[in-house]
């Protein structure tokens, strides 16, 4: 059985790119992020914000797992 994947709340994900939680929102307007929504709470794939650093050449300040 795999794990269910890792959603991030907004403040997480601006956390983790060092921006505003305003352009993480323009982010996922402009479809640029996925977004999943629980209930009204929207919530960002962990491995989304992986994928979007990964794309734009910006280092993840996220540890790697070893």
């Amino acid at each position: 059985m795999t794990s269910p994947p890792q959603l991030l709340s907004i403040r997480q994900v601006a956390d983790c790119l060092g921006v505003s939680q305003v352009t993480v929102r323009r982010l996922y307007r402009a479809e640029q992020l996925p977004v999943v929504w629980v209930g009204r709470v929207a919530r960002i794939p962990g491995t989304a914000v992986d994928t979007f650093i990964a794309k734009s050449g910006t280092r993840s300040l996220t540890p790697a797992v070893t």
